[in-house]
């Protein structure tokens, strides 16, 4: 056989990291640093923004239990439309169960930086690239609280956060670990909550299922088509794709092809039905 005539079109695939936690923040809010210290992953950490370009999964265990944690890379304002590859990084918590928001502690102390503006364009942001994660359980954090000497001050921040989403607010440093035990066990608590109600297959819809789409050739139904022959004058024309098919692969200068090709339209039915239509 000299084989048949091909399909060929273009598909864009897009990869989406599945991780049960997504930690979400400005660029330099410590997100890599958080997810070496809960779990074995080592990202590259530096004191400059962007210094996560990809995604970090790491696995954080709890009472022999575990769960994946990525570290999406640094939003900025306008990143649903792709404002420092924003759009590119967001993809990446679409599959997450619950997010973490995680906040810059040092901005409690810059004067020029609010904090409570920060979490509202994240939460922003987050809105306006995809309403469904939107909607998804989340945290807040506070990091680098190792920076911020002022107690009371970080305290009354982290009971307006907690006043305005709703959620649980933790005070987190990840050089020192401060906080860290608590936060492992509240997001084991939510993603292992999300994960029973996923097997119960009912209750509350907890994230819209995806459709997944299938790329496939042209299908045709070679097996079931008639055969038809038509009379042209002195000539017989055979239509049927699976001929035509058959036809197109044999290598007509070849005569076992050949042979075989003739056993074939005998198998077909085909010589027998041009002989009663006087092909001799």
């Amino acid at each position: 056989e000299i084989g048949e005539k091909t399909e060929d079109f273009w598909i864009n695939l897009e990869l989406r990291l599945v991780a049960d936690v997504a930690l979400v923040g400005f660029p330099n809010s410590g997100k890599s640093t958080i997810i070496s210290r809960i779990s074995a992953a080592r990202p590259k950490i530096a004191d400059y923004p962007f210094t996560t370009l990809t995604p970090n999964l790491g696995v954080v265990t709890v009472d022999d239990e575990d769960f994946v944690v990525t570290d999406v890379p640094g939003l900025i304002k306008g990143a649903h439309k792709g404002m420092g590859l924003g759009d590119k990084f967001l993809r990446h918590i679409t599959r997450s169960i619950v997010l973490a928001v995680v906040l810059d502690g040092q901005r409690i102390i810059d004067e020029r930086q609010d904090i409570i503006e920060t979490f509202n364009i994240l939460r922003e942001e987050i809105r306006l690239y995809n309403i469904d994660v939107y909607k998804k359980d989340y945290v807040v954090l506070i990091n680098k609280i190792d920076l911020v000497a002022d107690s009371d001050k970080l305290n009354k921040i982290k009971k307006v956060l907690g006043n305005k989403s709703g959620k649980s607010v933790f005070l987190t440093s990840a050089i020192t670990g401060q906080g860290l035990d608590k936060l492992i066990w509240d997001l084991y608590k939510k993603v292992a909550w999300c994960r029973e109600e996923l097997k119960k297959d009912k209750g509350i819809e907890l994230k819209k299922q995806e459709r997944v789409k299938v790329y496939s050739l042209d299908k045709r139904n070679l097996e079931m088509e008639k055969i038809k022959i038509e009379k042209n004058n002195n000539e017989y024309i055979v239509k049927n794709k699976k001929l035509e098919r058959l036809v197109a692969m044999t290598d007509l200068e070849n005569e076992e092809a050949l042979d075989y090709l003739k056993y074939r339209l005998k198998k077909m039915g085909i010589a027998d039905r041009l002989k009663k239509m006087g092909v001799k």
